[in-house]
């Protein structure tokens, strides 16, 4: 299965903002403001794009990781995640704990 990501080095960069600074409001996440998480490892960009159960939850219910893919901004959705997580930060480091480790496991196997 493929999903769009971006391709450009300034999207990333920009997306890569809501890692260092969560789009928080009054300590409810915005689900309009909810951008994917993007992380690179080991020269890979990877995203991480939450799913919630209902509109502005505090934590969210899934996750999904997507992979940069071969093609230029498309990507693959390497495995998906579901909770439940204690709160944001949890599920944020999980998935991307849980990303590397995928990345680590597929490298080796190349």
């Amino acid at each position: 299965m493929m999903a769009r990501c971006l391709d450009s080095e300034n999207g990333w960069k920009c997306l890569q903002l809501c890692v260092l600074f969560p789009c928080v409001i009054g300590g409810v996440v915005s689900h309009l403001m909810d951008l994917p998480l993007v992380h690179n490892y080991r020269g890979r960009n990877f995203i991480v794009k939450f799913g919630w159960q209902k509109p502005n939850d505090q934590i969210p219910a899934a996750a999904r990781v997507v992979i940069e893919g071969d093609i230029k901004g498309l990507g693959e959705i390497a495995f998906e995640l579901a909770g439940p997580w204690d709160d944001y930060q949890q599920a944020a480091s999980e998935a991307i704990r849980a990303a590397e480790d995928w990345l680590d496991q597929h490298q080796r196997g190349a």
